[in-house]
């Protein structure tokens, strides 16, 4: 696995899977460019904690699977089902 993808991969089972708020803190990078879909700016960290906050009161049991991936330079775009 590559290292951009074993990060995915830890993103997703720690912020997700386990509900790991800390994770958020360690790994969350915003960047200009990546704008959430119907976002009119990207999110902060502080806007992202509260909406990982909302989804895991809604959701439980998030189980996150990462079929395909396409690594090009430092960049990684994955298709994922939830």
């Amino acid at each position: 696995m590559s290292e951009h993808k074993e990060v995915l991969d830890t993103w997703y089972r720690r912020v997700w899977e386990k509900e790991d708020a800390s994770a958020i803190d360690e790994m969350y990078l915003l960047d200009p460019e990546i704008m959430p879909i119907g976002m009119q700016k990207p999110f902060d960290i502080e806007q992202f904690k509260e909406f990982h906050t909302r989804i895991c009161e809604q959701l439980k049991e998030i189980d996150v699977r990462i079929d395909k991936t396409v690594v090009e330079g430092d960049w990684l775009t994955a298709l994922c089902s939830v």
